[in-house]
C-alpha cells in the first residue's frame, strides 16, 4: 500500500498560509483512508473540534503567552484555499459526518506513485544503494604487498584525509538536556500556523509593560492580566500605539473625575480593558492627559512670572485685610 508523500502535494501546498499546510497535513493527510483516498465519514469523523485537538496551542506553566485556538471561519477559509488549489474536493459533506473530503493529489492503493507524474519510486532508494562490482578472476588479483616493519611504518593518516567512511554508534541515548539551547526549537506547528509574530524572550513583553503601569497607577492589586485585557492592549499595538502612548491614556484616565467616580451612578470606570477598547478611547484619555498636563503648565508659567524661571516669583498688589 502505497503511503508515500509525493511531489505534486509539496508543489500544490507552496504559498498557502501555514494554518492552511497544518490543516492538510495534520487532519486530513493524517486521517486519509490510503485506500480510497478519502479522510473523514461516519468511522472517522472531522469535525470543528477534531481540528481544535490537532491546532490547539497550550503554552507552558508560567509562560505569559494565551492559549490559541483557530476560528471557525479561519478553518473555512483554510479548506477553501486547499480546494482551490486542488489538494481537497468535496466527498459528502454534511452536519452529521462532518467534513469528508478527497485528497485528490494524494497516492493511495488504487493508484501507486510510480504512474504518477513527478512521484518517486518506492524502490529508488534501494537502486541508488546498490553497486556493481566487478568479477575479478585470479590474474587480475595483485599479490599482497610485504608488510613493513612497525618501526618503519608512517603514523596513522587522520580520519578526514581516509578513503574509508567508518560509522560509529554510540550507545548513549540523546536527551534534551545534551542538546545545545542555541539550536532553535519550533514549539508547535499550529501555533505558527496561528501567529505572525514571534516574541523574543530576551525582550520585555510591551503588554506586561501596559498592565504593569496600569496596575501601579490604579492601585489595581488583586487585577490580573487576563486574555480580555490583553487582547484589548496588544489590539491597541498593533494599531500603532506605542507604550507610552498608552501609558499616557491610562494618565488620562486617572486624572478624569467621571471615570473615577464623579458621575451619576457613583461608579469607577478605569479598568484597561475599557481604555483600550479601541482606538477612540485611547485618544479620548490622551486628549484628557493633554489637557491637564497644559493646564499645569500654564498655572505654573503664571506662578513663574512669565518667563518660565520658577526663582522670580510674581508680586500681586492690592489691599488685604487679616479676618479673626
Amino acid at each position: 500500500m502505497r503511503t508515500s508523500w509525493n511531489r505534486r502535494e509539496h508543489e500544490a501546498l507552496r504559498g498557502l498560509s501555514l494554518l492552511a499546510k497544518t490543516l492538510y497535513l495534520l487532519v486530513f493527510r493524517h486521517r486519509m483512508d490510503y485506500a480510497t483516498g478519502i479522510a473523514g465519514g461516519a468511522a472517522f469523523p472531522i469535525t470543528y473540534q477534531t481540528v481544535l485537538s490537532e491546532l490547539e496551542f497550550l503554552p507552558t506553566p508560567g509562560s505569559t503567552r494565551s492559549r490559541q485556538l483557530p476560528s471557525k471561519g479561519e478553518v473555512r477559509a483554510a479548506i477553501r484555499a486547499l480546494e482551490r488549489r486542488g489538494l481537497l474536493t468535496d466527498a459528502g459533506s454534511d452536519r452529521r459526518q462532518g467534513y469528508v473530503k478527497r485528497l485528490a493529489l494524494a497516492d493511495c492503493d488504487k493508484a501507486p506513485s510510480a504512474q504518477r507524474p513527478g512521484s518517486v519510486p518506492a524502490d529508488m532508494s534501494t537502486q541508488a544503494t546498490r553497486v556493481r562490482r566487478p568479477r575479478q578472476t585470479p590474474s587480475m588479483t595483485p599479490p599482497p604487498a610485504p608488510t613493513a616493519p612497525a618501526r618503519d611504518r608512517p603514523p596513522p593518516a587522520v580520519a578526514a584525509e581516509s578513503s574509508t567512511l567508518r560509522v560509529t554508534s554510540d550507545p548513549t541515548p540523546v536527551t534534551p538536556q545534551a542538546i545545545s539551547p542555541s539550536v532553535p526549537v519550533l514549539e508547535s506547528l499550529a501555533y505558527r500556523a496561528l501567529t505572525s509574530e514571534c516574541v523574543d524572550p530576551e525582550r520585555p513583553d510591551p503588554v506586561s509593560q501596559v498592565f504593569d503601569y496600569w496596575h501601579a497607577t490604579m492601585n489595581k492589586t488583586r487585577c490580573r492580566l487576563d486574555n480580555k485585557r490583553r487582547r484589548a492592549i496588544a489590539g491597541r499595538l498593533k494599531d500603532g500605539y506605542s507604550v507610552e502612548e498608552l501609558r499616557e491614556a491610562i494618565d488620562g484616565c486617572k486624572g478624569s473625575a467621571w471615570h473615577q467616580g464623579a458621575n451619576i451612578n457613583r461608579r469607577v470606570y478605569d479598568d484597561i480593558e475599557l481604555i483600550c477598547r479601541d482606538a477612540v478611547k485611547v485618544d479620548q484619555f490622551r486628549s484628557i492627559a493633554d489637557a491637564a498636563q497644559r493646564e499645569q503648565r500654564e498655572l505654573e508659567d503664571f506662578l513663574s512670572g512669565g518667563n518660565g524661571s520658577s526663582d522670580s516669583a510674581r508680586t500681586f498688589d492690592g489691599e488685604y485685610a487679616r479676618v479673626d
